[in-house]
């Protein structure tokens, strides 16, 4: 199995929408992952099977949901609220 180059921890309300996306248009629908579109959003594991050769993974999960196995860049949008 090969994990994801990119993994996009995406903070909610903070235009993750957007980055989705762009990644779709940008990089390929059939190379993006989105947790809770592709698989249901309360996953409890990191679903290898499923992600196997895509090319980013995204959605509303904590580092922590991440397995120390696969070895991405993450990357997250902040903004400012005001």
């Amino acid at each position: 199995m090969s994990g994801p180059e990119l993994v996009f921890l995406h903070i909610p309300k903070t235009a993750g929408t957007s980055q989705l996306h762009d990644f779709n248009n940008y990089i390929g629908v059939e190379q993006v992952f989105w947790l809770g579109k592709d698989c249901p959003a309360d996953i409890l594991r990191y679903p290898y099977s499923l992600v196997d050769g895509k090319f980013v993974v995204g959605g509303h999960k904590p580092l922590s949901f991440y397995p120390d196995s696969i070895d991405p860049l993450y990357c997250a949008i902040l903004r400012d609220p005001i």
